[in-house]
């Protein structure tokens, strides 16, 4: 389906994992490289994808986004991490790639955990997610924004709060209740929800390929992409980002009047 217009896009452990609609809402389900799905939807109005696009450039700054995407989930506040700035990104991937050890190691963990403000420290699964980052930042910058279709970032909790009326998940989706509302949630508004978790599903029975946690965030960014799109109705946060802000996260709540 080299046509589809809408794409949703999750990080998963064997690579990166999409659902995508066309115009006419047919769907279909891909998993390979960031660069292999974007060029497989380079004529896409929409592709939404899990992770940080646009890094702060100063020391000790954080996204303004990520700060306030922690404010909407209230005490759900620590599953948005905190996106270290540029350098650190690009220091954490070298030494993931050199496969640093030992003291080594633990010299440039000292080094990126002198960054603090307020108190908070870049955490594991921010140091985690830094080479997918720096590949999202790397693909991107190194092609004319005229031959990219347009590329967003969104979080799955801020998707599912937003799909749920910004109404928080009461349960962590790694829980089998956090999958159960999850669910509910999409199926209130792509009733083929259980079809299409049913066609993708095998993809989970190899836990290095794809989880069922990816399949439902891919679904929720693709959804939000699509009926967002057509309802006029997306949004950010912030509200209206500032020339200067180094990053933005696009959610859709359909009950908003």
């Amino acid at each position: 389906m080299g046509d589809a217009k809408f794409v949703g896009v999750d990080w998963a452990k064997g690579g990166w994992f999409s659902i995508a609609y066309d115009a006419a809402g047919e769907w279909e389900a891909n998993h390979g490289a960031f660069a292999e799905i974007v060029e497989r939807y380079s004529e896409a109005e929409l592709i939404l994808v899990d992770i940080p696009i646009g890094l702060a450039k100063g020391e000790y700054e954080w996204r303004k986004c990520d700060l306030e995407a922690r404010q909407c989930l209230g005490s759900h506040w620590q599953s948005v991490f905190l996106t270290p700035p540029r350098y650190v990104v690009e220091e954490a991937r070298r030494a993931k790639e050199s496969n640093l050890k030992g003291r080594e190691f633990q010299n440039v963990l000292t080094r990126i955990n002198n960054l603090r403000r307020e108190g908070t420290r870049f955490s594991a699964q921010a140091w985690n997610i830094t080479p997918m980052i720096a590949e999202v930042d790397e693909f991107i910058s190194s092609r004319s924004l005229n031959a990219l279709p347009k590329i967003r970032e969104v979080h799955p909790e801020i998707l599912f709060w937003a799909l749920n009326g910004k109404n928080n998940m009461c349960c962590s989706k790694k829980t089998l209740k956090g999958v159960y509302d999850r669910m509910n949630v999409l199926r209130k508004i792509e009733k083929r929800t259980d079809a299409i978790l049913e066609h993708v599903l095998p993809l989970t029975c190899d836990p290095k390929i794809v989880g069922g946690d990816d399949i439902l965030d891919a679904l929720a960014a693709a959804v939000t992409a699509r009926l967002g799109t057509l309802a006029g109705r997306l949004q950010t946060l912030p509200e209206n980002p500032l020339p200067d802000d180094c990053g933005e996260m696009v959610f859709y709540n359909p009950h908003d009047a």
